[in-house]
């Protein structure tokens, strides 16, 4: 939930925005900060691919899609993290995914849960707010599981206005992402 910044420092770096050894290695050097094991690197991975696929085609679901074959296919060829992929077997197609019943998604903090729940709500979702209570109607870590979704989500939906006027500390979130994006220029 904390890596998708590494998503916007990719994209300045490398412009093409195409996943190689160097851009994954980043996202291991980033996940281990606080998830060392393979199966979080993983994850990170895949959810960076997400968002850079989100970032270059502009659409959410298209992106996921995109994303997700893409990290799969970089991590098929990786014996560090290969054998990684079958524990995510379940969204390695995002748009069977999500014709999957609610009651089949629970995200209980576990980080393949909560990729799952993220991307089967991110997939369902028409909006911002749908994709937030998406991911909190499933219960358990809703908040893990909607700063996941949340982080994809904001990337091509508006934040709902009457949510962002709640935001505690506003101004220095808001400070915070100019630093972001002054650093990224």
């Amino acid at each position: 939930m904390r890596i998708l910044p590494l998503a916007f420092y990719i994209r300045k770096k490398y412009p093409d925005m195409e996943i190689g050894e160097e851009q994954m290695k980043l996202v291991a050097e980033v996940s281990s900060l606080t998830h060392r094991h393979p199966r979080s690197i993983v994850a990170c991975g895949i959810y960076i691919c997400a968002a850079l696929e989100i970032m270059r085609t502009g659409c959410l679901k298209e992106g996921i899609q995109k994303g997700v074959q893409k990290a799969f296919s970089f991590y098929e060829r990786d014996p560090k993290y290969g054998g990684q992929l079958e524990h995510f077997s379940e969204i390695q197609n995002p748009e069977k995914l999500a014709k999957r019943p609610a009651v089949e998604i629970i995200g209980k903090g576990y980080v393949v849960d909560t990729l799952k729940t993220a991307l089967w709500s991110l997939m369902r979702g028409e909006s911002f707010k749908d994709v937030i209570l998406s991911c909190i109607n499933c219960g358990y870590d809703t908040d893990t599981t909607a700063a996941v979704a949340g982080g994809l989500a904001g990337l091509v939906y508006p934040l709902p206005e009457d949510w962002m006027q709640t935001i505690q500390n506003r101004e220095l979130v808001s400070e915070v992402c100019r630093n972001l994006e002054k650093a990224l220029q």
